[in-house]
């Protein structure tokens, strides 16, 4: 780390005649490292759903939970009128657009794995859906802010960590003129807790949630997923003119964690994009 401090005061005096304090170079090299590791899990994130991985992945959401989430993701999706413009984030395999087409949704995708989007394709083939399927980023989407009428995000807020959340969640604001929803799994509050023996099991199971955050923390994305803070997601919705119209849970899990879809509406009184810090 001095080795490193040294060379940036270097590089400022260099650059523009003034030396830069320690506390300064400090400052600096933690937010460069903390930026090169949001990037690093959306640049491990492009890369992972590839070959047989994207060939196999419906075969793999078969189950109970994933039928709930299906179900959850009908209801919601009675809030939104019929024809309406829709975009898909990321779309992986294409599972969600058979409800689309029920809907005669105007409907986009965008997926940063090739593999992925050729999955999506056929799917959208094979059910006559004229879906438009882009490989791009979630993180920039090349569509202008106010593009659709909702923008749909499952299984994906869990893979990044709370300052990847909070870019993903300013986009997703940027892009709708109407409403949002997302599929995350977050924490429990203990407020949340209603006292009930399957409750009191779980909040028994608090201490190994801790204990894969702690995992998390010194290993990193490439180990396990992560459970956010409810308390941070409710934030953070709030944070980008979002506010939270319907949710539905699709699985209350055993280590004090549950899944959930939240239909969101964007505030147009708010400012639709705020800067992350």
């Amino acid at each position: 780390m001095i080795d490193e401090i040294s060379n940036y005061q270097r590089l400022c005096e260099l650059s523009d005649g003034g030396l830069a304090t320690v506390g300064e170079a400090e400052s600096y090299l933690t937010s460069r490292a903390q930026c090169r590791n949001v990037l690093s899990s959306f640049e491990i994130l492009a890369t992972k759903y590839v070959g047989e991985t994207a060939e196999n992945y419906e075969r793999s959401r078969l189950g109970h939970k994933w039928h709930s989430e299906h179900e959850a993701f009908k209801q919601l999706l009675s809030s939104v009128p019929d024809g309406a413009t829709v975009l898909d984030i990321p779309i992986g395999t294409g599972r969600l657009l058979p409800f689309f087409q029920e809907r005669r949704f105007d409907t986009s995708g965008i997926d940063i794995s090739p593999d992925m989007l050729a999955q999506a394709r056929v799917t959208a083939k094979s059910i006559g859906l004229p879906a438009r399927i882009h490989e791009g980023d979630i993180r920039s989407v090349p569509f202008p802010t106010n593009s659709f009428d909702l923008v749909a995000c499952l299984r994906f807020l869990n893979l990044v960590d709370e300052r990847g959340l909070e870019l993903v969640f300013a986009e997703l604001a940027r892009l709708s003129n109407d409403k949002v929803l997302i599929g995350i799994r977050y924490v429990i509050s203990l407020t949340d807790f209603r006292g009930t023996p399957w409750d009191f099991a779980r909040l028994m199971a608090r201490p190994v949630w801790f204990a894969r955050w702690v995992f998390h923390f010194l290993f990193g994305y490439r180990k396990i997923a992560k459970a956010h803070r409810q308390a941070f997601v409710f934030r953070a919705i709030s944070k980008f003119g979002l506010s939270l119209v319907e949710m539905r849970h699709v699985e209350r899990r055993w280590d004090s964690t549950d899944y959930v879809l939240l239909l969101l509406q964007k505030n147009p009184q708010s400012v639709s994009l705020a800067v992350v810090q």
